[in-house]
């Protein structure tokens, strides 16, 4: 009891102090954390003065505008009209730069074209092309070796020689088939529309996996589909201002594997973070299934290539005996076996067929709806080809594939690439800039990403009023390089294909692909891979099926336009009604 009483007794008050003292600390710690975290504008570059205010930045908005819409794309650029201002910032993403949205088509080119040391492929492309093909060129930096080796692998298949002895051989023989298959759906439906964004994805399918792996056109989606309508009971007719349904086709495992991985792009392209939107996406089942369906599917292509290429068969049938060709020559130069089944040869397969189907798909579904009301464009259209063509003309018969590649047409050119302006396929260009620099005389951060949009002021609507001034250098000397449409926003909308022709010196009309503004494909060194062959697709299956049918109106019941009052980038459920040309 003594021993105890005597312990020393000990002073509760320098502990209440230290408590309290390590909780201020850790308050402290944390405010300053979270104002280090919060965004941090750009200075000078308007903005969303809320977006600052929250961890979370322009996110809350973007999401409930994506829940009404099912898009992104076109909030984003509405903060263009927003702040009236060509330059604006968003905050997209938690403790990140900003991205920076610019829609003004000078400085876009400039950037893409002149100063492609300051920006180089984004961040956030490479993050959607990512989650699928890790090994394609797409997602390397230009400054990249294996970019360098990887393009060389491709490099013949946007040539010349390849594209009109190749692919426009494939094309032609697969869009034969998509014209029988409808001429029959014509006669079977006397007047009546029916269901055509399906017939245009599979036959789009066809030819791409025809170019990419020499895939004959009698075992094509289309061909298989025709049989099996013509083995089928016709279907009924219902009254005339409704559509008749055909039996719906289902395409074959392999087919059906590429159409489901293809199509998860659209997800990771409208998520803020797409490189997880992708990985979350890779979880499901489903998309496990559909990618090990495609690699198997891939394997059994290559193997049957490998065997071309092993016997000396130079074929020149398929942009895969090319690329395997490529790497069989390199090897042997090098001193060292061929490498037929790397990661990079599946990948480039895949960004092959990427790039030649879904932007040819789109593009022609969104066609069609346009022809359908453009009724004096398509006259138009099919006068220029019956006079291009003379002795297909009198012969009444398709003209042929050498006569639809050599022939010049400027009516032609004009509505391809008014079909490729109307389609928006991408909503911009996407840049990271490499450097420390200046856009309209704002500093932009090395490392921000830039959006060069094309869906909204100097493309749809009146663009904005920009002082020379605050332009590079660059795009000071390249100032009438590319005209401007009228800014009547009406007209800007509208599908008019004669905004692409000029009179020559001749006095004869030319088309003109810088008549305005325009970045469907991109521009410069890291444009779109693939522009020619979707240029070359597209000018085939639009002669043969002008050539063959007459596009009329469609019932009301089903012809909504409600994807293109969005910007979507694929038509919901496109409806067409045919007559058989005349000659």
């Amino acid at each position: 009891m003594a021993e105890h009483l005597n312990q020393p007794i000990i002073d509760a008050k320098p502990t209440t102090i230290s408590l309290i003292s390590l909780v201020v600390v850790c308050a402290i710690f944390l405010y300053v954390s979270y104002r280090k975290l919060m965004p941090k504008p750009i200075p000078g570059i308007p903005y969303n003065k809320s977006a600052t205010r929250s961890l979370f930045g322009d996110i809350p908005e973007m999401m409930s505008y994506m829940s009404r819409t099912q898009e992104l794309w076109p909030w984003v650029v509405e903060q263009t009209t927003r702040h009236q201002s060509p330059i604006v910032q968003v905050f997209a993403r938690p403790f990140s730069k900003p991205w920076v949205i610019i829609s003004d088509h000078r400085e876009s080119q400039d950037i893409l074209l002149r100063r492609t040391k300051e920006f180089d492929r984004s961040d956030f492309t490479i993050g959607v092309f990512t989650g699928l093909s890790p090994d394609m060129h797409i997602t390397f930096k230009s400054t990249e070796d294996r970019f360098k080796l990887h393009r060389n692998l491709l490099k013949d298949l946007m040539t010349p020689a390849f594209l009109n002895e190749v692919a426009s051989r494939q094309i032609y023989a697969n869009d034969e088939s998509f014209v029988k298959l409808w001429d029959y759906k014509t006669r079977v439906a006397k007047g009546h529309a029916f269901r055509a964004d399906e017939d245009i994805f599979n036959a789009a399918l066809d030819v791409i996996f025809a170019t990419a792996c020499g895939l004959e056109a009698k075992d094509s989606n289309t061909a298989v589909h025709l049989q099996q309508l013509l083995s089928a009971q016709q279907p009924s007719q219902p009254s005339l201002d409704e559509p008749i349904e055909f039996t719906h086709y289902i395409r074959p495992a392999g087919f059906e594997a590429m159409s489901t991985v293809c199509g998860s792009l659209e997800t990771s392209l409208k998520a803020p973070f797409p490189k997880f939107a992708h990985w979350a996406l890779r979880q499901m089942p489903y998309m496990r299934k559909a990618i090990a369906v495609k690699e198997e599917l891939f394997t059994k292509m290559i193997d049957e290539a490998i065997e071309r290429v092993n016997l000396g068969k130079q074929t020149n049938s398929s942009a895969l005996d090319d690329i395997l060709f490529r790497e069989a020559a390199a090897a042997k130069k090098e001193g060292r076996a061929p490498v037929f089944k790397s990661r990079a040869i599946y990948d480039e397969l895949f960004g092959f067929i990427i790039a030649g189907h879904d932007t040819t798909a789109t593009t022609l579904t969104w066609t069609v709806k346009h022809l359908a009301v453009a009724q004096e464009a398509q006259s138009t259209l099919r006068s220029h080809l019956r006079s291009a063509y003379p002795a297909a003309t009198a012969e009444q018969r398709n003209p042929t594939r050498e006569e639809i590649v050599k022939t010049h047409i400027p009516y032609l050119d004009a509505v391809i690439e008014e079909m490729s302006r109307t389609a928006r396929l991408f909503n911009g260009s996407i840049r990271t800039s490499t450097v420390d620099t200046t856009i309209l005389g704002h500093t932009i951060p090395k490392g921000t990403d830039v959006f060069l949009m094309q869906n909204g002021p100097g493309y749809l609507s009146a663009p904005f009023q920009i002082d020379d001034s605050k332009r590079s250098e660059s795009s000071l000397k390249a100032k009438n390089q590319v005209g401007q449409w009228t800014p009547d926003e009406e007209d800007m909308k509208a599908f008019r294909p004669e905004r692409w022709l000029v009179k020559g010196d001749d006095g004869k009309e030319e088309f003109d692909a810088h008549a305005g503004p325009h970045l469907a494909f991109g521009l410069g060194p890291r444009g779109c891979f693939g522009r020619r062959l979707a240029y070359l697709q597209m000018r085939i299956v639009l002669v043969m099926m002008i050539w063959n049918f007459e596009f009329k109106e469609t019932p009301p019941a089903v012809s909504s336009w409600l994807a293109v009052d969005k910007l979507a980038r694929h038509p919901r459920q496109c409806y067409v009604r045919l007559e058989k040309a005349k000659f």
